[in-house]
């Protein structure tokens, strides 16, 4: 399918060179639709003239994140060597959806193996470590944790009453850059090189739930054998406990199962078995929560 059109058609806000190469007279790029995500469709471009392809992602769902300040946070990480896809525009098409346009990085992460996931926790902790009193602190939100991760916790008591005097133990705080959703889907690889994509979620926010989240999310999906060598590279590469951990993976697990609820997000024997182990683990949590 021809891009050129639709692609002349967008108020482009910021751009780079690499935009003007597909807008000039004649152009006519090909677009490939790739899997789309749950908040927006994503095209892989072709250009005429260039050997590397591109992406461009069209939030033309129900979701409306502020794409303007991805697209500054994207520069910023790509600034400070973060590995992440630089950003190479960003607009609004003709219905008003947001876009924005990233080199090809790849596809997700399906191969995994020990120095894999140790290379995955040392991506995601390094992330944590950037200084927060520079221009990030300026860029990046700050959310009330529960409202922000669970949106219709008043509409599941029972998982409520779990969570808050988890949140009450945690002492919860705001000191670091989060991605928010750190997952295998979120990290492209290609030839040996893995960038950290989807920063929807990327705020100001505590590091101990981001890297919990990924923990509880790789040994749903990804096995224990991984999940064990990943959680211990994360605790190695931080100064956490691995009590402290613990606890925030129960936070996280809970989230997973108000997800989950109304959703195909556990589907399947296997994931579901996964989740209730990890109910009966983790010593702050409960078998009888109702997955």
């Amino acid at each position: 399918m021809a891009m050129s059109h639709y692609l002349l058609d967008i108020r482009w806000e910021e751009k780079n060179d690499k935009v003007d190469v597909l807008l000039k007279p004649g152009s006519s790029p090909e677009m490939t639709a790739l899997e789309a995500g749950l908040e927006a469709q994503v095209f892989q471009i072709v250009p005429d003239e260039e050997e590397n392809s591109l992406v461009l992602k069209i939030w033309n769902r129900d979701s409306r994140p502020d794409i303007r300040r991805q697209y500054k946070l994207l520069e910023l990480l790509h600034s400070y060597g973060m590995p992440v896809s630089r950003p190479l525009g960003w607009g609004y098409d003709l219905n008003g959806n947001q876009v924005l346009l990233t080199p090809y990085d790849g596809a997700p992460v399906t191969r995994l193996g020990a120095a894999v996931v140790r290379k995955l926790a040392k991506m995601l902790t390094d992330i944590h470590k950037l200084p927060v009193d520079t221009e990030f602190g300026d860029l990046l939100p700050e959310y009330d944790f529960m409202s922000y991760f669970y949106p219709s916790i008043d509409q599941h008591e029972d998982i409520k009453r779990l969570l808050i005097p988890l949140l009450e133990r945690a002492n919860l705080n705001h000191h670091s850059v989060i991605h928010g959703d750190f997952n295998l889907g979120n990290v492209l690889e290609q030839e040996g090189q893995y960038k950290i994509i989807d920063w929807t979620n990327g705020q100001l926010g505590d590091a101990r739930y981001d890297i919990a989240w990924s923990v509880v999310v790789m040994r749903i999906f990804a096995g224990e054998r991984n999940a064990a060598v990943y959680r211990a590279a994360c605790l190695s590469a931080t100064a956490y406990t691995d009590e402290e951990l613990e606890l925030f993976e129960a936070i996280a697990t809970l989230r997973g199962v108000l997800l989950s609820r109304g959703s195909d997000l556990l589907k399947g024997k296997d994931m579901m078995k996964r989740v209730r182990n990890i109910l009966n683990e983790n010593k702050y949590l409960t078998s009888d929560v109702i997955v």
